[in-house]
């Protein structure tokens, strides 16, 4: 029995404790030394003080004598845990914890500390196999829930972390830190008005979580609401003005409007978060972003690269250097910042792209295309598959009806169906569903295919198999020499719409040249294209006549190049050049030549085996097929590329495309 003394003593030190009082505690805890050592709470509650005093190493011993007084109390052993996880004495809370363990195997709150643990030493899976167990036994308590949603979060599993967090509400709809969790994963899932109104209802319970606030913020930027994600952060900040986690999501929610001042402004709050963490890499990466903003690419290379020294498990920053080195052009560069990025994270399909991009322009075909099937899971292409139950084909000869279908725009599906003729002779009926546009010369082209609609594809077309055109380079082009077997010209103008067009355009006994100037590309088109002022006063001469092959409504600016500088780009308005994909084919054809930026003008031509001159951009903007080897492009020899040096220098390669011009053709 412990003297009314001791009682006292211990009682007087834990309620020290429990104020943060920790010298009044040790002084307590030494005076019950005093009257006996053996007590195992005495220690214990000494451990505390002596840890809160910053005394860490002292107090791990003071708790190590606690942990060797009570081997045989699983609670006392998961108390124990508790506070030296609190000093990251890891390897010491193991230890109770796996006593705690072998004294009770079922005790939830012992497994469920073992994968707090696990969660905090960086290995995830072991953390969430403890969770796991911890519900299976107790499936109704609310905390277990929050835990592994927590380490699903981590994981970036975030469908199932979303399935947890819901079961969480469930047991819990007070728990402010489930709908917290709610949040985050609804945000991580691009649902971004139901995150909202999750967050939303988790400031309702606890108006004072500034974590929660935080990510409001964030989900408000994603939902481009970036007044009110402003009010959200600012709300942080003024609950925790030296929380940098606040005020990078400030600093965030003011640059993403990216005005000049707003990106000043952002800066600044991003500068205050540093000096406040110098070590946090998340503040470093959004400076870098910035940064780049402002043009100052440099400066946004350094802060990428600060940020990747600060965390060998941070992908994020690795990835943005590989954008920012290709848009400088430093291929080379850029592939090993990819491929950092999937070492530190390898389930990260927008890494997995980008690296697969970069190994195509370089013709590494084989782990290319096997890099590229990570499309379908990249925010960043944003694709759609077809929804059907049929299963994938893999290029094998059968009797089994084929679905092939084209993804992403027109030029992209002209360019895999360069494969198809390969595939004329396979048995299978074969289906290929194409823009709708694309179908009259399709048919034309390729007898042996029954081209349909993308947009009206459906199971009931009776396919028992399928693959996106995509990925049938993956069989059909897995190297250079692979090649050799695509027949050139693989799509044929209707003979007596070229005709037609022929007798229609004015050349006068000049060279026809067909012109497209602009690219509409989502992100890089204004990267692509070239003001057609520029293009035509480096190409004009009295031996050349001009057509006019640009999609779109170009007649302000074919007038005005008329008006000052006297040049002419004929119009044929019988020919619809967005709409009458073949049309636009006859008048392709109906030309001499084709001069084009990078755009669906160069596939269809290239596809007709027309003689094309290609204006190419620099870095990033220069799409991975307008590679040459060996002086040719793979894909379409009738195609010469004309590249830029530097980024926005169009005068470089227009002079030596009009140095070709002379040399090659009029000659």
């Amino acid at each position: 029995m412990q003297s009314q003394k001791l009682v006292q003593l211990i009682n007087a030190a834990h309620g020290a404790n429990l104020q943060k009082d920790f010298a009044a505690a040790v002084n307590w805890c030494q005076q019950a030394l005093a009257i006996s050592s053996a007590v195992p709470e005495i220690w214990f509650n000494l451990g505390v003080a002596q840890c809160g005093l910053g005394n860490v190493t002292v107090g791990a011993g003071s708790l190590e004598q606690a942990r060797l007084r009570t081997l045989d109390s699983a609670d006392a052993q998961n108390s124990i845990a508790l506070q030296l996880m609190e000093i990251r004495a890891y390897d010491a809370a193991e230890r109770c914890l796996k006593r705690a363990l072998s004294l009770s195997p079922n005790y939830v709150f012992a497994l469920s500390n073992l994968g707090k643990l696990r969660l905090q030493q960086g290995r995830l899976d072991d953390a969430e196999t403890h969770f796991r167990t911890a519900i299976k036994l107790q499936p109704d308590i609310a905390e277990l829930h929050v835990n592994l949603c927590g380490v699903l979060l981590q994981k970036k599993s975030f469908s199932d972390a979303e399935v947890t967090c819901r079961r969480t509400v469930d047991l819990a709809p007070d728990s402010p830190q489930a709908w917290n969790n709610l949040g985050v994963a609804l945000t991580r899932l691009d649902h971004f008005d139901e995150a909202e109104h999750a967050l939303r209802r988790g400031l309702q319970i606890a108006p004072d979580l500034v974590d929660t606030w935080i990510n409001l913020g964030n989900v408000l930027c994603k939902k481009k609401q970036f007044q009110e994600a402003e009010i959200a952060c600012r709300k942080a900040v003024e609950l925790a003005p030296a929380s940098a986690d606040a005020l990078i999501a400030l600093g965030q929610a003011i640059g993403q409007r990216k005005g000049p001042e707003d990106v000043t402004s952002g800066l600044a709050l991003l500068d205050q978060a540093i000096s406040i963490e110098p070590d946090n890499a998340e503040a470093w990466l959004y400076r870098a972003a910035m940064l780049r903003d402002k043009g100052q690419e440099d400066a946004a290379l350094a802060s990428l690269e600060k940020a990747i020294s600060l965390s060998d498990s941070f992908a994020e920053p690795c990835y943005d250097k590989g954008i920012l080195l290709s848009e400088r052009g430093e291929i080379g560069e850029a592939l090993e910042s990819y491929s950092l990025a999937i070492a530190r994270r390898p389930d990260f399909p927008d890494a997995h792209v980008n690296r697969g991009l970069i190994l195509l322009t370089l013709g590494d075909f084989t782990h290319g295309w096997s890099e590229l099937e990570y499309r379908w899971r990249s925010k960043e292409n944003d694709l759609k598959p077809i929804v059907t139950t049929a299963p994938l084909w893999t290029a094998t000869p059968s009797n089994r009806a084929l679905l092939l279908w084209g993804e992403q725009g027109i030029g992209d599906q002209i360019l895999y169906s360069s494969i198809l003729p390969e595939l004329a002779e396979f048995p299978q009926k074969k289906y290929v569903a194409l823009d709708r546009r694309l179908i009259p010369l399709f048919a034309r082209s390729m007898p042996g295919f029954e081209f349909t609609d993308l947009a009206q594809v459906t199971d009931a077309m009776g396919f028992a198999e399928q693959l996106p055109l995509g990925s049938l380079p993956r069989y059909f082009r897995p190297s250079k020499e692979s090649f050799v077997a695509a027949r050139h010209p693989f799509l044929f103008a209707d003979p007596q719409r070229v005709a037609e067009l022929r007798r229609k355009i004015e050349r006068s006994g000049k060279l026809v040249c067909g012109v497209s100037w602009s690219s509409n590309r989502k992100s890089i088109g204004v990267q692509k294209s070239i003001d057609l002022a520029q293009m035509l006063t480096a190409l004009a001469s009295d031996r050349l006549h001009f057509v006019n092959l640009q999609y779109g409504d170009t007649a302000a600016e074919r007038e005005l190049v008329q008006s000052r500088h006297g040049i002419t780009v004929q119009n044929l308005d019988e020919v619809d050049n967005f709409n009458d994909i073949d049309g636009l084919a006859a008048l392709i054809q109906a030309c001499d030549i084709v001069v084009s930026t990078s755009n669906s003008t160069v596939h269809l031509a290239g596809a007709l085996g027309k003689e094309t001159l290609q204006l190419l951009p620099f870095g990033r903007a220069r799409l991975w097929y307008w590679s040459e080897f060996d002086g040719r492009n793979l894909w379409y020899p009738a195609v010469h590329l004309f590249g830029q040096s530097s980024p926005g220098d169009w005068q470089g390669p227009l002079t030596k495309l009009r140095r070709h011009i002379e040399d090659k053709l009029w000659n």
